[in-house]
């Protein structure tokens, strides 16, 4: 994979307009997935900076560059996965709906969160 179709995966990562959107323990197991994905991302291009720079190596400053995309993609998903986990606790049994990452002309909601009484929150983390 190079530089190019990395830095896409990660941009990637966030849903858009273009299929369904998640919603609830789907969501939450996409979300997931995600989180995973990056986690590992992360773990092997961090190691691979530090070996790097035990001995000098150019490979380093790559292996921290995509250490650093890892880890600014994998910032806002994490909060995402703890605050669906927090109102699907709270609220699921109440009939809540909820769905990340909703593409819109202004610009991105992170959290759409309908109640069952018809009341609409929308939240940028």
């Amino acid at each position: 994979m190079n530089d190019a179709d990395f830095i896409g995966w990660i941009k990637s990562l966030r849903q858009t307009g273009e299929k369904e959107y998640l919603q609830n323990e789907d969501a939450l197991k996409d979300l997931k997935e995600k989180q995973t994905k990056l986690n590992d991302i992360l773990m092997i291009s961090g190691g691979l900076a530090g070996a790097g720079m035990l001995v000098s190596s150019p490979a380093a400053l790559v292996a921290a560059a995509s250490a650093l995309f890892a880890l600014e993609a994998s910032i806002p998903v994490d909060r995402l996965v703890s605050v669906i986990e927090m109102l699907l606790t709270a609220f699921g049994k109440e009939g809540i709906t909820i769905t990340p990452c909703i593409k819109t002309d202004e610009g991105l909601i992170d959290l759409l969160v309908r109640m069952p009484d018809r009341r609409t929150f929308a939240f940028m983390l």
